[in-house]
């Protein structure tokens, strides 16, 4: 009876994976390919407990599958409006950062923001821009990645727009330059602007001007990049520290009147508070 019931239960949920993946792989190639190639996509999915990771579908291993057999068509016979939307439960502004980072590294620097949203914790914005293509999810899924996100879903919503619901595990920027307890940095910006990331931890903080001129403008943030607190000085010096609290994750260096003033660097070290008593 127990065999019966076991066999009972595995058959089930063999027939439920198989349900989400072919919904899934529908979704991504669209009913009529999937219908003409039945047979073909039936043998790269056989082994189906293998597109799941902890019975949750693995879209990224869906998606590579597909690609690798020619069946992700992402082209267009001509240029089109395009949109892509990302939900995610953090700040409007760090979202949008990030999307804008992505784009920018896949050579796409002409884009709109059409809608964004928050409510309740949750962002959700929508990127539009005219290519011959739509954006490969998988590069998609890989730059977002390297900027601290993970992928809850995605969806082919439509062949000219993809969504994306991602949650941020660690948050990254990525012009920042990472710094730890104990290091001394020497940076050179000709914009100027400084952004400096730090992991989870307080400290001193003493940052040293090249220029005699400098006035200090110095933005702390948190993970979401919501501002935490504003350090301004109205005179010029060329030092400076100040304690970096322990739920400040980002800062950005600059001066009060104009960026350009710090292009000719800083440097930045960064020490425990036991080492300044």
């Amino acid at each position: 009876m127990c065999k019966k019931i076991s066999f009972f239960i595995l058959f089930f949920i063999g027939i439920c994976w198989g349900d989400f993946l072919d919904d899934k792989i529908k979704n991504f190639i669209n009913e009529d390919t999937y219908r003409i190639n039945k047979n073909f996509i039936d043998k790269i999915f056989f082994n189906r407990q293998a597109f799941f990771q902890d019975g949750i579908i693995d879209n990224k291993k869906i998606l590579e599958t597909l690609k690798s057999n020619g069946l992700l068509n992402l082209k267009f016979n001509n240029p089109k409006e395009v949109n892509i939307i990302f939900s995610s439960q953090t700040s409007p502004i760090f979202l949008l950062r990030t999307v804008n980072s992505v784009l920018a590294s896949m050579g796409y620097s002409y884009f709109e923001v059409k809608k964004a949203e928050y409510d309740e914790g949750r962002s959700s914005i929508i990127f539009g821009f005219t290519s011959e293509y739509m954006i490969d999810p998988l590069i998609i899924l890989e730059e977002m990645n390297k900027r601290g996100y993970i992928f809850n879903d995605v969806q082919k919503i439509n062949d000219q727009a993809w969504g994306y619901s991602v949650t941020l595990f660690d948050s990254r920027l990525a012009n920042a330059r990472n710094i730890e307890l104990g290091d001394s940095l020497d940076l050179k910006e000709v914009s100027g602007e400084y952004w400096l990331q730090i992991s989870d931890i307080g400290g001193n903080m003493n940052i040293i001007s090249n220029s005699a001129e400098w006035k200090p403008k110095i933005v702390f943030f948190d993970r979401n990049l919501h501002i935490v607190d504003i350090l301004n000085k109205k005179t010029n010096i060329n030092n400076i520290a100040f304690n970096v609290l322990k739920d400040v994750r980002f800062i950005l260096i600059s001066d009060t009147r104009s960026s350009t003033i710090l292009k000719s660097g800083i440097r930045v070290e960064f020490h425990s508070f036991d080492e300044e008593e």
